[in-house]
C-alpha cells in the first residue's frame, strides 16, 4: 500500500487501527519503507507515468492478508481482496465499509 499525500501520518494510522479491528493474525504490515521525495526521481527515471510525482515523501507498506476475494461496488465488477479492499477504504478517509 503506497501512501503519496503530504499528511501520510493520518493515513497510516488509520490502516493500522482497521488492522488492528480486524483482529487476524493472518493480516500484518510485514515492512514500512519510507521513500524521500528527493530520490523519487532517481529511482524512477526511467518509468513514464502521469502519476509520478515528488512534492512529498512516500511510504509504503508491503501488508500480508488472506486470500479472500469479493466483489464490491459494482454487482458486474471483478473480484478483488476483500481485506485490501477495506484497508485502501480506511486509507482514503471512507470510514464506512461495505460488507
Amino acid at each position: 500500500m503506497t501512501f503519496w499525500n503530504n499528511n501520510n501520518q493520518i493515513h497510516k494510522k488509520r490502516v493500522k487501527q482497521k488492522i488492528k479491528e480486524l483482529n487476524d493474525p493472518k493480516i500484518r504490515i510485514i515492512k514500512e519503507i519510507k521513500i524521500n521525495k528527493n530520490n523519487i526521481i532517481s529511482l524512477f527515471k526511467n518509468v513514464r507515468s502521469g502519476g509520478k510525482h515528488y512534492n512529498h515523501d512516500i511510504d509504503i507498506f508491503i501488508i500480508e492478508v488472506p486470500k479472500i476475494y469479493k466483489i464490491h461496488d459494482n454487482p458486474n465488477g471483478e473480484k478483488v481482496n476483500d481485506i485490501m479492499y477495506k484497508l485502501k477504504k480506511q486509507q482514503k478517509g471512507i470510514i464506512k465499509i461495505i460488507k
